[in-house]
């Protein structure tokens, strides 16, 4: 089964290890189509199929963009793939 990596979950909590607050209040943050503040936690990859992700299971709410992705990518420490 193909996977796609790098899928770090998402909770309204943040919970033991490294999590990265994505905040409502940011400027960007109307771009995420998230509902509310809630936490990125980046300790832990989850691999998803591809099938899943490509299903009505999954829908994509939006993106990181500017100073949000910016912020996203230093604190995971993935920096490089900074557009």
């Amino acid at each position: 089964m193909e996977l796609c990596g790098d899928c770090f979950p998402f909770s309204t909590k943040a919970y033991s290890g490294h999590s990265v607050e994505i905040d409502e209040n940011h400027p960007d943050f109307p771009a995420t189509g998230l509902a509310g503040s809630c936490y990125l936690h980046d300790d832990k990859i989850v691999d998803i199929p591809v099938g899943v992700i490509q299903s009505a299971e999954v829908s994509r709410k939006g993106r990181f963009e500017n100073e949000l992705l910016n912020y996203v990518l230093a604190e995971t420490g993935l920096e490089h793939l900074r557009p």
